[in-house]
């Protein structure tokens, strides 16, 4: 009798385990606490050059994406003076080809094209900036370019008085006279905060027009002089007077 109870009491104990088990895989159990990769490391990328996140999703999923982004570049292309849509350009970036998808902006007596998936227009006090997207300012510097037009100021007068700013601010600076910043011929003033990977590198380009000056400011540090210099220098190259 005893070894009947104590059978029928195995087969009960291993019957629950079992149903528990099969609960669980059906219900899996969610530690709220616990972080992810993700949250750690960013997302991966794959061999493809897509994100595991894209991966992941649906092929319509991707499609909306697609549109989504086509819609936000049209919406920049009107909010920049210019009706033009972005157009695929190729630029070459640490010796390899690229493509990048570039937009005319018409500024105060210029133009120039800017690359709408890396850089995002504002203007703020007359100055017309076009900004990098900043991970984590607190350890990267910021890249941008900006362009500002100053009325009756000769190179000559510009260049003495930012060469002293630069003097003042402890700032190692050299100047370059008849250099070429796209079509034409200016004046290149160079200022360098140090030697460390991110030191900031901040470039003037100083081209005159009759009595007026354009200043365009260019600033990205060491560890991205090859990449994010090399972009922001096919920018200049498109840079037009009018």
């Amino acid at each position: 009798m005893r070894k009947k109870i104590w059978m029928i009491s195995v087969i009960a104990v291993i019957g629950f385990t079992g149903c528990s088990k099969a609960e669980i895989e059906r219900n899996p159990v969610a530690i709220a606490d616990a972080a992810s990769l993700e949250d750690n490391i960013g997302t991966e990328v794959s061999k493809d050059g897509l994100a595991d996140e894209e991966i992941t999703k649906a092929p319509e999923a991707i499609e909306t994406d697609k549109e989504a982004k086509a819609e936000t570049k049209e919406e920049e292309a009107g909010n920049s003076g210019t009706a033009e849509k972005p157009i695929p350009v190729t630029i070459e970036i640490e010796g390899m080809k690229e493509t990048v998808y570039g937009l005319w902006h018409a500024g105060d007596g210029y133009k120039i094209m800017y690359d709408v998936d890396r850089f995002e227009y504002s203007k703020k006090d007359g100055s017309d900036t076009f900004v990098a997207e900043n991970p984590d300012p607190a350890i990267y510097p910021y890249v941008y370019l900006s362009i500002n037009r100053l009325e009756n100021k000769s190179t000559s007068d510009y260049v003495k008085e930012l060469s002293d700013t630069l003097s003042k601010s402890g700032l190692k600076s050299e100047t370059t006279t008849d250099a070429s910043i796209g079509k034409y011929k200016g004046t290149i003033i160079t200022a360098r905060a140090g030697s460390e990977w991110n030191s900031i590198i901040r470039n003037y380009y100083i081209i005159e027009n009759g009595t007026a000056v354009y200043i365009l400011e260019a600033q990205y540090f060491l560890d991205a002089a090859e990449g994010y210099g090399a972009r922001i220098h096919a920018m200049l190259n498109t840079f037009e007077m009018k």
